[in-house]
């Protein structure tokens, strides 16, 4: 039996380079369909619900960019004028890394859920205990306990 327990939910974002050419304050519909994108194509959840509501509101986006990893979106929107569609949790932290700006996403999406998830039989193990405690801590921006004795 697998196990699981949720670490967080989380909306999207769009992040964008400070000073932008062609967008604003508020990043509209129009701005966001009309804009040069990139995307990350890992598969996944969380890509799998966005896709769907871009679907759900007829939205195309001009995906200009596909990047197999986060890691490497926001030193691309900083140095480009691509809009990058992201996890809120990394859209906040990449923000904060490269100076970017943070949007709402300009229609509705639904939130998607992180869990993490281990087999019973390691239930009860200390190391998988600690672990587990540790990433949880982490995910939810709280310091760790520290080490297991």
């Amino acid at each position: 039996m697998i196990k699981q327990q949720l670490l967080f939910r989380a909306s999207s974002a769009c992040l964008v380079r400070r000073g932008h050419p062609t967008l604003g304050a508020m990043l509209t519909r129009e701005q966001y369909v009309a804009a040069r994108h990139v995307s990350v194509a890992q598969q996944g959840r969380s890509r799998d619900v966005f896709e769907a509501a871009l679907v759900q509101e007829g939205i195309v986006r001009n995906v200009t960019l596909e990047v197999s990893h986060f890691v490497s979106v926001p030193l691309l929107v900083a140095e480009s004028d691509l809009v990058a569609t992201v996890p809120r949790p990394l859209a906040v932290r990449f923000a904060q890394l490269c100076d970017l700006v943070v949007h709402e996403v300009p229609f509705p999406t639904p939130q998607t859920e992180v869990k993490q998830f281990w087999h019973k039989r390691f239930d009860a193990h200390p190391r998988v205990q600690w672990i587990r405690h540790v990433v949880a801590e982490t995910s939810q921006n709280r310091p760790s306990l520290g080490h297991p004795a």
